[in-house]
């Protein structure tokens, strides 16, 4: 999805409908048993048919998403519920200069987060559900994104807990445990400005 909320976009509908869109998609969330479930909403809400998502303040993803729109929906496919993403990107936005590496991060059950962790060429930084925090693989704080030369946003550490309790605001309980059963993923290139590289490598992995 992006590291920041695209602006609702209103034009030529009303406030109601929009209301409504977002109360079906908080119901659908609810109504989820399992982690394929989750998978298949996440989907659902990259691809612009639902309108909300656990801990997400819009009702739709960032414009930079669609630079990686299809990728993020075939991830889900495979089994990788993103919570976090973003294109690479190297040049001028709003008279600044904005260099990111391409990101994503998200829960996946252990035998794919472990495949994942295969990857190369890039990184990717696995926390495991029965692994206490101290023992979790790499460190946070990775910059993921510069805007002229000074970090703005850096890559996701071990954000299971906090995560899980976003989730917790709308998942029934069976689905929350489902989802802390899971390993929690960042994956980023280490190559500022460097698209083809990321996802492609992650979604070959997942296929395999």
């Amino acid at each position: 999805m992006g590291s920041g909320a695209r602006r609702e976009q209103l034009q030529g509908t009303s406030r109601a409908p929009l209301a409504a869109r977002r109360a079906r998609g908080r119901a659908a969330w609810r109504a989820a048993r399992s982690f394929d479930d989750l998978l298949a909403l996440g989907a659902e809400f990259i691809a612009g048919r639902c309108a909300h998502f656990p801990g997400w303040g819009a009702p739709d993803t960032d414009t930079e998403t669609d630079a990686i729109r299809a990728e993020l929906v075939e991830l889900h496919a495979l089994g990788l519920l993103t919570i976090a993403s973003q294109p690479a990107f190297d040049g001028w936005r709003d008279r600044r200069r904005v260099r990111q590496r391409a990101f994503v991060a998200g829960f996946a059950r252990t035998a794919l987060a472990q495949r994942l962790a295969c990857a190369r060429g890039v990184e990717v930084r696995v926390w495991a559900p029965d692994l206490p925090h101290d023992a979790a693989l790499g460190s946070p704080g990775e910059p993921v994104t510069l805007e002229d030369g000074l970090a703005r946003a850096f890559l996701p550490g071990d954000a299971r807990a906090e995560e899980l309790a976003l989730f917790a605001e709308d998942l029934a309980p069976q689905a929350l445990r489902a989802l802390s059963e899971c390993a929690f993923v960042a994956a980023f290139d280490p190559v500022f400005g460097r698209a083809g590289q990321l996802f492609p490598e992650l979604l070959g992995l997942g296929r395999s």
